[in-house]
């Protein structure tokens, strides 16, 4: 079952630390960009695969190295939904943890606008060679 992207790619926040993830909304929003904002990982998995349209990125917020948001990632990769990890701080071998389970990629959370905007313009680019995405 293919499953179709919007012609503007929409962007998904994941944190529990919803300070964080308001920002981070806000931002993208007032850039234009359609948002969906989860505070919590069990919302995101609970909704039927039929009614989620596949977003053009995901920004996962992760407070480190925990099992949860690990289960999270690989389920979000198996979806083939192309996700950023956003961490304040982390080990290499963390690091390596996360790209094993299937992040597109690992990045520093943004501290200002324009640093996410970047982030946007960067990851984008990579989550759109990626190409149609089959379930």
């Amino acid at each position: 079952m293919e499953v179709h992207r919007d012609p503007q790619p929409s962007f998904w926040v994941v944190d529990r630390l919803e300070w964080w993830r308001t920002q981070v909304v806000e931002a993208l929003r007032g850039a234009g960009f359609p948002v969906r904002a989860y505070g919590s990982y069990d919302d995101l998995l609970a909704m039927p695969a039929a009614a989620q349209a596949a977003p053009g990125l995901v920004f996962l917020g992760c407070a480190g190295f925990h099992p949860e948001e690990m289960a999270l990632l690989r389920e979000l990769a198996l979806r083939r939904w192309p996700v950023v990890v956003l961490v304040s701080s982390l080990s290499l071998r963390d690091l390596r943890q996360f790209f094993l389970a299937g992040a597109a990629d690992v990045a520093e959370r943004p501290r200002t606008s324009n640093h996410l905007l970047s982030l946007v313009a960067a990851t984008s680019s990579m989550a759109s060679l990626a190409g149609p995405q089959v379930d």
